[in-house]
């Protein structure tokens, strides 16, 4: 299911404007730095997908180049 089709208290651009940060998982964070999802996966999907496949966002943030790939 597309973002866009979440009801709008539980959009991740838009909980982190009405109600901070601090209310984001990590996967709603990277989310809104990826953008956007792929045909079939939202954004938030991806990210989870991502932390869970590198261990946390750290180890995501300090991957090399050829790991992301």
């Amino acid at each position: 299911m597309k973002i866009q089709d979440w009801p709008l208290n539980e959009r991740p651009r838009e909980k982190l404007l009405n109600l901070g940060v601090h209310t984001l998982s990590d996967a709603e964070l990277l989310a809104i730095l990826f953008n956007t999802g792929t045909k079939g996966h939202s954004a938030v999907e991806l990210a989870r997908k991502a932390i869970n496949e590198f261990g946390s966002v750290q180890a995501l943030l300090f991957a090399s180049k050829q790991q992301l790939i």
